[in-house]
């Protein structure tokens, strides 16, 4: 049996041995095309180990951004000046970079507060004597 919790920030889906999360998508505040998803599973005695994971999806489409945008730039700018060339390139992976970048940063504190709030819901001793880990008893 699963069960799922939503709070401010994350959605938990707690089942046996896993609980599975991922940031909320309609909340305040700023948001990216990288969310990270979590796993916490139970490892020997009462230690909980958090995975995060990047979404495959928009990972691959920026690598795909990048290599058609230096694509593009070898293919048709062959009548252009070197200058320009190098130019629209750099700009086109600075820009991805930023995008990176800025996207690390924002998911970075979305996942310490979903990490927070999993770590409430561990606290809750019915969530997790039902849902969460029943085979363990925790202290």
């Amino acid at each position: 049996e699963s069960v799922t919790v939503q709070r401010d920030t994350g959605i938990f889906r707690l089942s046996g041995a896993t609980i599975l999360f991922h940031p909320r998508l309609l909340v305040s505040g700023m948001r990216s095309a990288f969310p990270f998803k979590g796993t916490a599973s139970l490892a020997e005695g009462e230690e909980v180990v958090v995975t995060a994971r990047l979404p495959v999806g928009s990972t691959l489409f920026l690598l795909f951004w990048v290599i058609l945008w230096l694509l593009a730039i070898f293919l048709f700018g062959g009548g252009s000046e070197p200058d320009i060339l190098l130019t629209i390139g750099i700009f086109g992976i600075v820009g991805v970079a930023v995008l990176a970048g800025i996207s690390y940063a924002i998911e970075q504190k979305r996942f310490a507060d979903e990490l927070r709030e999993l770590q409430q819901l561990l606290d809750d001793p019915e969530i997790v004597k039902t849902y969460a880990f029943p085979q363990k008893k925790r202290r």
